[in-house]
């Protein structure tokens, strides 16, 4: 029996091995080890900007200049714009990065023409170095990615890109809807190289939420302190990420943002101040790959995260942001020339326990609304207006926004110049959070 037992295990352990090669490129190696998590193995690459734009260090040390590339459903009349861009690129010896976001409800197209069109771009790419971001957003753009047809399309399209060895291949996600949205979706991360997350800092003050169609951001907005927070709120992407698709692995952040609104371009140099402090510690401990971080502003209507949020991006003209970002620079530089001296002493960066709790705009003295985030292991959550002497009132979460926790108190009016004592109960061992708003 004992020798049928090890015969079986022995066997179990085959077609794990197996499993790994027939999934993988270059990251197998990486992916499939033991070690990972929290004690992360030296990267393939770290993706960072120095004062010009974002560069790929490579081992040894060796920078590479990155060109990133938006290919979405207008790029499908611009074919030979692309390949001519792409064997430029080619030529100069840089590193495309290239989002492919085709799969789009708003303009549907089939399964048959977005492989014929990532065809196309194989035969530009060849056999060259690139990191190929699969739809990146999906998961807060209208988009078949999280259906079975769409996530099976997907699958086809992966296997595609797999066939050479140099591309690496992630999906960025921004990890802003309930879990059940990221079912599909989930079973292609063995698949895939790295993790990758969205993650766009912006401001929640007025004057930068407001967008041109009328509206106003209403979710995500954050106070400088909050801001500040950069390092935790990825590694708690990270935790999510890995949790959602029961694979731990590393990760990079396909699509970064720092807005210079509101903190002004003091602040933003500070929040990128952040990230260079802990790179060590997310390298070694959490397997950074880094992140691709923008520089310019969309098209005013396509700023959803608001106008100004949005349209201060750009970095290229703050000094002390060029600094931190040189000085993170040359920092992975000296990691991927050898991590051991450029990271000795390193320390484990731990998820600092934060949660944000804010007055809805739609929030009046007939409507007790909030905003929480983030809204994982919330059990409970009640509200003690100052002017209701003691009674409270539980706040149930929305149906179309999971951040929303709401009730209808038409009948006890909330008093203006009022407060509201919002008290959260979390799943232990998390302590409550208890927060005081103005009304």
């Amino acid at each position: 029996m004992f020798r049928l037992f090890v015969i079986l295990s022995l066997l179990a352990i085959l077609a794990q091995v197996h499993s790994a090669v027939d999934n993988g490129g270059q990251y197998d190696s990486l992916l499939n080890s033991e070690e990972l998590y929290p004690e992360f193995k030296s990267p393939k690459f770290v993706l960072w900007s120095n004062a010009s734009g974002p560069n790929i260090i490579l081992p040894n040390g060796t920078v590479k200049i990155v060109d990133t590339y938006w290919l979405g459903l207008n790029a499908w009349n611009k074919t030979k714009k692309i390949e001519e861009r792409l064997t430029s690129t080619l030529f100069k010896d840089h590193i495309p990065y290239i989002h492919i976001n085709n799969f789009n409800n708003m303009n549907p197209i089939t399964c048959r023409q977005a492989i014929a069109f990532d065809k196309k771009i194989l035969s530009i790419m060849k056999s060259s170095f690139a990191v190929i971001d699969f739809e990146s957003d999906w998961d807060v753009t209208t988009t078949l990615v999280g259906t079975k047809k769409g996530s099976d399309c997907l699958e086809k399209r992966i296997k595609l890109w797999r066939k050479s060895k140099n591309f690496v291949l992630l999906s960025s996600v921004t990890l802003e809807q309930v879990d059940a949205q990221y079912e599909t979706f989930s079973k292609l991360s063995h698949m895939f190289d790295l993790h990758s997350v969205v993650h766009h800092v912006v401001s929640h003050t007025s004057d930068c939420t407001w967008r041109t169609d009328g509206g106003n951001m209403t979710k995500n907005g954050k106070s400088f302190e909050e801001a500040l927070n950069i390092v935790q709120e990825l590694m708690s992407k990270q935790d999510k990420i890995s949790r959602l698709t029961r694979d731990k692995k590393s990760f990079v952040v396909g699509d970064a943002a720092i807005t210079s609104c509101s903190w002004d371009g003091v602040g933003q140099s500070r929040i990128l101040s952040q990230m260079v402090d802990k790179m060590c510690d997310l390298i070694k401990n959490r397997g950074f790959h880094g992140m691709n971080l923008r520089s310019y502003s969309p098209h005013p209507q396509l700023r959803s995260l608001g106008h100004n949020n949005e349209g201060k991006y750009v970095w290229g003209s703050n000094a002390d942001a060029k600094n931190q970002l040189q000085r993170g620079h040359d920092l992975a530089v000296r990691i991927m020339t050898n991590m051991e001296t450029a990271c000795k002493d390193t320390t484990p960066v731990t998820v600092k326990d934060f949660i944000t709790i804010k007055k809805h705009l739609k929030a009046s003295e007939d409507v007790l609304s909030v905003i929480i985030d983030p809204i994982e292991n919330i059990k409970q959550v009640v509200a003690i207006p100052s002017n209701w002497k003691g009674h409270f009132i539980e706040l149930v979460k929305s149906s179309t926004n999971p951040h929303e926790y709401s009730a209808d108190i038409k009948s006890r009016k909330i008093l203006k110049s009022s407060t509201v004592k919002i008290v959260v109960t979390r799943r232990p061992p998390l302590p409550d959070k208890i927060t005081i708003l103005d009304w």
